[in-house]
């Protein structure tokens, strides 16, 4: 083994540089250390080759060096040696770490000195490094280990010891949080060295878990999760086989805390609860004075007053049981499902009014001894508890998998609960799209249609979030380029309007100087110039996974028309191709079997070498069938599957209902070429596909062909009336599309059919779908 050059190099630089200086080489150091893992890792007692014991000579001098540094006089020597120290166990192994006991006694007595912050937290991320890689020597464990865990553990609680009330923290909160993670690392390892801790770790840290408003300290999110995950991991410090009943003690206490605040925070309302729920205040909830609660107990969360407090408290405890669900347990244990949801349908039906028809429908269930502005304060809290609660019922999910099968239908009604009152708020739809996405592919095959039709409107959000972010939504038509006049009006009458000035905006007179010349590219500036609110990343991931888990895992059968074009429209704009895929392998099937247009040569062009594609390409359709054009899409909520007549008058009006879809994509693009067709997005059968489906030609066919020269081009699926059908043969050929090829004689048409049986009504101002199929017109042509 040759001696490489960096171990003498260090040594020479460590012996010749004051202690006071090394901070500023230590960058320097570890990287010299960093290439020294060889001889830093080879055995001294065993002999080498070649350089072998020069190679142990210097290594042990390194060593020395830094026990000088730890024993030194100097902050700036032991902060140092404390970098040296983990750089040479990180890359030393086992021959390092059975050297490493002195520097372990000298970083716990550096935690018990007045050095800097900086150099304890290092000292504390030091030391649960070599902890957490003893774990795997059990001889080092009983000679290092067990020795100073204890103590690294006191020195840890006198750090993060609570100060009294009227006096600063002893130590940072970024010290604090390195403790607390510290202690989460360990506690797995070490918990019977760890068990008489357990108390005192529990007091420490109670007043991180929870925070309030009415705390003396500013707890950052980061130390709240890993205060919480601290809390949750105690468990293991319990005697044998007794973790279940401490993890089981634990959830049920947050439970109880968790309703014993709402019954202060929800005073405002007078909630129906069943009392067999179990939970029920011991006492009445009284109505003077602000709401509070706590206490300080060993077993008790800090006390807080006022609603503001109650919320945020209640929220805490909230996140305390969904991080409880994301961590795991020591031993199998038993879940309160029924209990939890209870908490859960608790918050979920309380939501605030929106209208002053609402607001008199709450009269009954209002208390009428708490002020408006309480009940203010309570609605506007209300939104983040919905959340809080979705993000338990999602880790809940997750954790428990098909075990909640049975409960799917009640945590699904209480998310679409939350999100139908606090839907204009984005993290609740994003939490809500999270939730459904993880529930789907459960329990979606299953569900029934009353189940589906209830998931409507937070498929119509995703899809409206989906095209908001990709620039696709068209905003509400607006009376904006009619700026206000100044003055008044005068009448005969009209004393009081006089005197008063309209306030009109300049800004609206002006226009954009890049503005296109053509209407899209001014209607796309606008719509730009007017969107202030932008999705962030994790809520457009969210609903985008949704959107396929929807075509993925929901029956399509259960799903409207007006909502399946809705999917496959937005799948199209924002180019997803999971969506995609997901809708040419779920296609839509109307009663009658006809099949809805699929999102394939979308698609292709979008991603035209992905090999989803080429699995599609090669298993398409020989005669596919077309149903209609997406992009004529119907509005959404439209109920069609009893009476296609309603259906049709919604769509003739969707211009005036849906401000999501434009209005400059009428049907009638069927008029147009083909390639007129391809660049406006319509669903015509493509050229390559019709010649794939064409059958083998035999003499029949020829003689077939000698009487009917152009055959009949598909024709999307158009609506009219029947007051139309009796229209001009020529004015019929001359909407038909064109396909390229040169007509020597006109097309034989085919007459139009009485659809009154079908449709049931007599009334001749009806709506009426005809459905032109490619077989159907040939059929025809050979009839006549």
């Amino acid at each position: 083994m040759s001696l490489p050059p960096d171990l003498r190099v260090l040594s020479r630089k460590l012996a010749a540089t004051s202690p006071v200086d090394l901070p500023s080489l230590c960058p320097v150091l570890v990287g010299h250390i960093l290439r020294c893992g060889e001889p830093l890792s080879a055995s001294a007692e065993q002999p080498g080759k070649g350089n072998a014991s020069e190679a142990s000579v210097q290594v042990h001098k390194l060593k020395t060096q830094i026990n000088t540094l730890f024993q030194g006089k100097t902050p700036q020597g032991r902060f140092a040696g404390t970098i040296l120290a983990k750089a040479i166990v990180d890359v030393g192994g086992w021959e390092s770490l059975r050297t490493a006991e002195p520097w372990v006694r000298g970083l716990l007595s550096l935690l018990q000195k007045p050095d800097p912050v900086a150099s304890k937290e290092l000292a504390v991320v030091t030391l649960t490094r070599i902890y957490t890689l003893l774990q795997a020597y059990p001889t080092l464990v009983r000679e290092i280990a067990t020795p100073t865990v204890p103590t690294f553990a006191t020195a840890c609680l006198q750090l993060i010891k609570p100060a009294a009330p009227g006096q600063p923290p002893k130590a940072p909160m970024n010290l604090v949080e390195t403790i607390t993670r510290a202690l989460s690392a360990l506690i797995p390892l070490y918990p019977t060295t760890l068990r008489p801790f357990a108390n005192q770790i529990r007091t420490a840290i109670r007043v991180f878990v929870a925070p309030t408003a009415s705390d003396e300290l500013v707890v950052p999110p980061s130390l709240r999760r890993s205060a919480r995950q601290l809390l949750i991991l105690l468990h293991y410090t319990a005697a044998k086989n007794g973790n279940s009943e401490e993890w089981s003690k634990l959830l049920n206490g947050l439970i109880r805390d968790a309703h014993s605040t709402a019954d202060q925070v929800f005073r405002a309302i007078r909630e129906s609860r069943d009392p067999a729920a179990g939970f029920a205040p011991s006492t009445p909830v009284s109505s003077e004075g602000e709401p509070a609660g706590g206490g300080d107990g060993t077993d008790e969360l800090p006390a807080w007053t006022g609603l503001e407090s109650g919320a945020q408290r209640l929220i805490g405890i909230v996140e305390i049981i969904t991080q409880i669900f994301r961590r795991p347990t020591k031993l199998p244990v038993a879940v309160p499902l029924s209990v939890l949801l209870g908490l859960v349908s608790r918050i979920s039906v309380i939501f605030a009014p929106t209208s002053s028809a609402q607001e008199k429908d709450y009269a009954s269930l209002i208390n009428p001894s708490i002020g408006r502005e309480e009940r203010d304060e309570l609605w506007s809290a209300l939104p983040s508890m919905h959340v809080a609660c979705l993000d338990l019922l999602t880790s809940i999910v997750k954790r428990l998998g098909t075990n909640v099968v049975p409960l799917a239908p009640e945590m699904l009604e209480d998310a679409v609960r939350m999100f139908a009152s606090d839907r204009h708020i984005s993290h609740v739809r994003s939490s809500t799209y999270m939730f459904v996405k993880s529930l789907l592919p459960i329990v979606g095959p299953s569900l029934t249609r009353i189940t589906v039709d209830s998931l409507a409107n937070v498929l119509r959000s995703l899809c409206q979030d989906i095209l908001e972010a990709h620039g696709f939504l068209q905003q509400e038509k607006k009376d904006e380029s009619k700026p206000a006049q100044n003055g008044a009006k005068g009448g005969a009458g009209g004393g009081s309007a006089k005197g008063k000035t309209g306030v009109a905006n300049a800004d609206l007179f002006l226009k954009p100087a890049n503005a296109a010349s053509n209407g899209a590219s001014s209607q796309a500036t606008g719509a730009a110039a007017r969107k202030t609110a932008r999705l962030s990343a994790a809520h457009l991931r969210a609903a985008e996974t949704l959107l396929t888990a929807i075509l993925s895992y929901v029956p399509q059968e259960h799903v409207k028309k007006a909502d399946r074009t809705l999917i496959d429209r937005t799948a199209i704009l924002s180019a997803n191709k999971g969506a995609m895929v997901s809708s040419v392998l779920q296609p839509y099937v109307d009663q009658s079997g006809r099949y809805f247009a699929n999102t394939i040569p979308f698609l292709a062009r979008a991603y035209p070498h992905d090999a989803s594609m080429e699995i599609l390409r090669s298993n398409l359709r020989t005669a596919p069938h077309y149903f209609g054009n997406i992009f004529a899409a119907t509005a959404p909520g439209e109920d069609d599957e009893d009476d296609e007549i309603d259906e049709a008058n919604a769509i003739e009006d969707e211009d005036e209902d849906e401000p999501m879809f434009d209005a400059s994509e009428p049907a009638a693009a069927e008029a147009k070429g083909t390639e007129a067709a391809a660049s406006t997005g319509g669903f015509s059968l493509p050229s390559v596909f019709a010649e794939r489906s064409k059958p083998t030609a035999t003499a029949a066919d020829a003689e077939k062909e000698t009487e009917v020269v152009a055959p009949a081009a598909f024709e999307p699926l158009t609506l009219k009336r029947k007051s139309d059908e009796k229209e001009d043969t020529s004015s019929a050929v001359t909407k038909r599309q064109d396909t390229g090829k040169t007509a020597a004689a006109p097309v034989a048409t085919v007459p139009a059919a009485d659809t009154g049986d079908d449709s049931g009504d007599e009334s001749d101002g009806s709506v009426q779908l005809e459905m032109v199929f490619d077989g159907d017109e040939d059929d025809s042509g050979d009839e006549e």
